[in-house]
């Protein structure tokens, strides 16, 4: 696909003290230069990086017994995918059950899998976006286009077995998606545009007034798309697979001590796909509020999150003639409309040279499904409903 791109960024931050205290002036004479050329000589300052995916604290990234995989906002950018599982392909073991991208593949088929292990639509990975499963509470996919990737300060994942402080549903390994914090102001702004018909638009403002900080993230994308079946295949029903999707996201920050901090988060998504003929296709609504308090006390830290998460999702399916020349309506799902409650509780020390952490973790999810079928006189005749808690 051929893209142009145009980025703008704006930085504004305050200044802590004039200019003259971000740069001293070299002494005059040859001591002087001789020191500046020391210091311009010398190598940048060398920073470790903190992960706490592996362990659920925060470790460096050579203290960590498992194999651990960190992809920092630079290496995400320099990538020219535009969706973040696309990007995220460079990793060894990384794999969608299908193996399209989230553009145009069905959401069902957007289940991640490690190392091989357990591909299939229901994702035995557990992906993380802040420490809340992204993960679909009713089918276990994601929807990888919730994550603008411009708003990633970084990606951490743990394959295979060393992921069981996550529970069982981290069989294959956990992929914790990491956003930025709010920070001094800041403006940044992205518009992509290509063949096809594809545009994509990003836009973030974060800005902090003393303990408070925000931060508001709005991305919108949209594709005419392309054919899904080979061109020697195509009939008269096939048309491209377009996709459009919007998301907005507030986060605040609030340090209420110097041992107490709380983060409260909320995003909207929606999205309409079709799926590459006149009958089929897809839309899905999403709306999540999460809020986070860390308690910091002399001798140990006290973590508490708790999640609130509501969809809505419907597809259509059809059956298709040998030469797909013509379709019918084969399965109508509609109303699928699960919701979640999230609480976790965590509480760890540090002792000599031991750190215990001891928390819990409990997840609730209705949801039901609503589907016509058994298509008689040219109408689905049959209804069902499934579902459960």
């Amino acid at each position: 696909m051929i893209r142009a791109a145009l980025l703008v960024l704006l930085v504004a931050q305050a200044a802590h003290g004039g200019a003259s205290r971000v740069a001293d002036e070299p002494a005059a004479g040859s001591a002087g230069a001789a020191r500046a050329t020391e210091t311009a000589q010398q190598p940048p300052p060398m920073h470790e990086v903190v992960v706490v995916t592996a362990s659920r604290l925060e470790q460096t990234l050579d203290q960590v017994p498992t194999h651990t995989t960190v992809l920092d906002a630079e290496q995400l950018q320099a990538t020219p995918a535009l969706a973040i599982d696309d990007a995220l392909r460079q990793v060894p073991g990384f794999s969608l059950f299908r193996r399209s991208s989230s553009v145009v593949a069905h959401p069902t088929s957007q289940g991640v899998s490690l190392r091989g292990i357990g591909p299939s639509g229901a994702s035995r990975t557990l992906v993380l976006l802040d420490g809340v499963p992204l993960n679909d509470p009713f089918g276990g996919w994601v929807y990888w286009s919730r994550v603008p990737k411009s708003s990633v300060e970084r990606v951490e994942l743990v394959r295979g077995g060393g992921s069981s402080a996550w529970g069982s549903a981290a069989l294959g390994g956990v992929i914790h998606l990491l956003t930025r914090s709010p920070a001094d102001r800041r403006l940044d702004f992205a518009l992509e545009s290509g063949e096809r018909g594809t545009v994509q638009g990003d836009v973030s403002y974060a800005d902090r007034r003393g303990s408070f900080g925000f931060q508001v993230h709005a991305s919108a994308f949209d594709t005419g798309g392309y054919p899904v079946v080979r061109a020697d295949q195509r009939g008269g029903i096939d048309v491209p697979a377009d996709s459009e999707h919007r998301m907005l996201g507030l986060r605040g920050d609030l340090a209420a001590s110097d041992r107490v901090r709380v983060t409260s988060r909320a995003d909207a998504f929606e999205e309409e796909r079709g799926n590459g003929t006149p009958l089929t296709g897809n839309d899905t609504e999403i709306a999540s509020l999460v809020g986070t308090v860390d308690w910091t006390t002399a001798h140990s830290v006290v973590l508490l999150r708790a999640l609130v998460h509501g969809q809505e999702f419907a597809s259509a399916f059809s059956s298709q003639q040998p030469d797909r020349a013509a379709e019918v309506p084969a399965l109508d799902q509609f109303l699928v409309d699960p919701e979640g409650y999230g609480l976790t509780v965590q509480w760890s020390r540090a002792f000599d040279s031991h750190t215990v952490v001891v928390g819990f973790e409990g997840r609730e999810t209705t949801g039901h499904t609503h589907e016509d079928f058994f298509l008689a006189a040219g109408t689905l005749q049959r209804r069902r409903r499934a579902g459960g808690d």
